[in-house]
């Protein structure tokens, strides 16, 4: 027995040593590159391409079943360039022989050098990495007596991927270019590396990746991109966790953690990504583009992102975005669905705490150089407002934003709500509400592109607000204070600020009780007219302003001229009442108010005015709207005076007339008295002579 186990163990042995000597021997003699042509000949059947293999081909059987292949390339189809399609220096892979026996596959370190794969789409719109068979013969014809029936597919081994690992995957120094010369497009991916280490199902594996890209829109010197995440992949669910993920771009660092789901059929995507703090100035100065000037300098320093994601091939959905931009947070969601047939729909929801846009507009200019722009706005150029109306048209909007506090041309303006909408064309920002200076403000706001120029629709009220603080802060004068009503509906179109302002037409009101007009003393500028007529010194007072109780009125506005007819304005001792219109193209007015004084005895400003009471009083506002003429019509005055002092003339006249006819009459009657008393006197005289 022990005979026989020895001789069969003897046979096993030679046997093996047979093989083993047979394999060395298979090794040794084989050459892959003896079947170089062969090769070639069957990827110019599969793929119509020529392949070009320069180096020599290595293979290996034990412990490793390996090929290395060196320097090669695959030519391009025809109609495009004579460069490679593809070309590498270096690829090798091994797999190791023992484990594959056992079903198992163990590939070592999969290594990949040079790789350049140029993809071109020509001006044809044909492409270079679509691949066409040369081989399009059909098979030969069978006779139906000669056909048999098909029988079972031969069945191929199938080795189950869980039980397949990779050792490592290493590319070093690969090029992958796009260009499209129909739009002249390029880009492409540089100095491309990636390592790994040990890629097994159901482990999470370390990549490694840094390149840089470079395109037509980007840098000159290109984006260097470098990237690490753990990667977790499983096959079964046609899950890919990517986890620790951090990404290193223009001074941009990202982290974040994404999920892939149904990998293989219809992929959908999940995750956090989180920008630490970083500089917008500096970012887009990495990207080439010009900040733009800000009125203050350290505005856009400082930002940050955190928001939670997902998507997949129709939606994508922003959620608990946390955006951190200088002094402002925002919160909020977003939405993008995809449509076939329609552009994508977006929807979103933003709360902002506070926001200073003053910060981020360009410096004011010098209040004179303002005016002396205004003075030749002839001679300027209008500017452009440059709306974006090809993408507007296209706008499928749906939306609500709320902001705490915000400053805009420094008013302070709290509680913001505006709905935002836009579809086919039409942009409608309603409602829009808000708190300012004590009161409420309402509007409707409505943008139309669908034309080659954009038409506006704004429907705006401000109920009982303070317009003192509201003018200060807006226009730094204090010209009027009071509690405001305002209310206006206008129409415009244009796409230059002369165009806006020469096609505006609507109508308004306006109201404003118990405040006063500053800058202007219209009892003051009647008292002096009156003084310098009657040749006295002029009175002094140091006021500069006419108080009121009620100042109110309406207005219509046709093609950039503003029409008001019923200027009423009440105060303790004037009416004032006025007509006239304002050119807001050429930014001239032309008004005419009358004064009337009607209570001399109470009210600022009423003493001296006495002799005026119920005279309407011509006043002419008249000039360019940064520095009016504001004056009395001095002709209407003198015929007033000159009125006025005939009237008392003639008054005195009467008067004296009155006074000697009364004097005469009572001369008159003392004369008549005196005569019948001394008639009765020598009447009475006789009558005692008689008796």
């Amino acid at each position: 027995m022990n005979r026989t186990f020895k001789r069969i163990l003897i046979v096993i042995s030679s046997i093996i040593v047979l093989l083993g000597a047979l394999a060395i021997f298979f090794v040794m003699t084989f050459d892959a590159n003896d079947y170089k042509q062969e090769i070639t000949a069957q990827v110019k059947t599969s793929t119509g391409r020529e392949l070009i293999i320069r180096d020599d081909i290595s293979l290996s059987l034990f412990p490793w079943i390996g090929i290395k292949l060196g320097a090669s390339q695959l030519n391009n189809p025809v109609g495009f360039s004579n460069e490679p399609f593809a070309s590498i220096e270096n690829v090798a892979i091994r797999v190791k022989l023992m484990p594959l026996l056992q079903g198992q596959i163990k590939i070592d370190t999969v290594s990949l050098e040079g790789l350049q794969l140029k993809l071109v789409s020509n001006r044809k719109g044909d492409n270079n990495w679509t691949f066409s068979p040369t081989d399009k013969t059909s098979p030969p014809n069978i006779s139906p007596d000669k056909a048999t029936a098909p029988g079972p597919k031969p069945q191929t081994p199938v080795v189950p991927i869980n039980n397949l690992s990779i050792n490592g995957l290493n590319i070093s120094n690969a090029h992958i270019s796009w260009r499209d010369e129909l739009s002249s497009s390029q880009y492409s991916v540089e100095n491309l590396n990636l390592n790994s280490n040990a890629i097994e199902i159901g482990k999470s594996t370390q990549i490694d990746f840094h390149a840089t890209v470079r395109g037509n829109d980007l840098p000159k010197q290109g984006i260097d991109i470098e990237t690490h995440a753990s990667l977790l992949a499983n096959i079964e669910s046609q899950s890919l966790t990517i986890q620790d993920l951090t990404l290193q771009a223009l001074n941009l660092i990202v982290n974040g953690n994404i999920e892939i789901k149904q990998l293989m059929d219809k992929p959908t995507l999940s995750g956090t990504l989180k920008l630490p703090d970083f500089n917008p100035r500096q970012l887009l100065s990495s990207l080439e583009i010009e900040a733009p000037e800000t009125s203050d300098p350290e505005a856009l320093s400082s930002a940050t992102l955190t928001l939670q994601f997902s998507a997949d091939s129709k939606n994508t959905a922003l959620k608990d975005i946390q955006l951190r931009l200088d002094e402002t947070s925002v919160k909020g969601e977003l939405a993008v669905i995809n449509s076939s047939t329609t552009s994508p729909a977006i929807s979103y929801s933003l709360a902002i705490d506070q926001v200073n846009l003053d910060r981020y507009l360009p410096p004011s200019t010098d209040e004179k150089q303002r005016a002396n722009a205004a003075g030749a706005a002839g001679a300027a150029v209008a500017p452009i407002i440059a709306l974006p109306t090809e993408q507007l048209r296209t706008l499928n909007l749906k939306g609500t934003t709320r902001i705490d506090k915000l400053q805009l041309s420094n008013l302070k303006i709290n509680n913001i709500k505006v709905i935002s909408k836009a579809a086919n064309g039409n942009i409608h920002l309603y409602p829009l509400k808000a708190s300012l200076y004590g009161g409420q403000y309402s509007g409707d706001i409505r943008l139309d592109v669908r034309q080659e120029i954009p038409r506006y629709s704004i429907n705006e009220q401000l109920d009982n607000f303070n317009i003192q603080p509201f003018m200060v802060d807006l226009l730094q004068k204090d010209l009027i204070a009071g509690q405001a009503d305002l209310q206006f509906s206008l129409t415009t179109r244009g796409i230059t600020t002369t165009d806006l302002k020469r096609a505006l037409n609507g109508k308004g009101r306006f109201s404003f009780t118990n405040g006063e007009v500053n800058g202007i003393n219209v009892a003051q500028m009647i008292r002096e007219a009156k003084a310098k007529i009657e040749k006295k010194p002029a009175p002094t007072n140091s006021e500069q302003n006419t108080d009121f109780t009620a100042f109110t009125g309406n207005f219509t506005i046709k093609n950039g001229i503003v029409n008001n007819n019923d200027l009423n304005v009440q105060s303790p001792y004037l009416r004032i009442t006025g007509k006239g219109q304002a050119d807001l193209v050429k930014e001239q007015l032309d008004y005419r108010l009358q004064a009337k004084v009607v209570d001399t005895s109470k009210g600022q400003g009423g003493e001296g005015l006495d002799k005026l009471k119920g005279v309407a009083i011509p006043i002419k506002i008249k000039g360019a709207f940064a520095n009016p003429s504001i004056k009395l019509d001095s002709a209407a005055i003198r015929k007033i005076f000159r009125a006025k002092a005939e009237a008392a003339v003639k008054r005195k006249i009467e008067k004296k007339k009155a006074e000697l006819n009364n004097k005469l009459d009572e001369e008159k009657q003392k004369a008549k008295q005196e005569l019948e008393d001394k008639l009765k006197q020598k009447l009475k005289d006789k009558l005692k002579g008689l008796f």
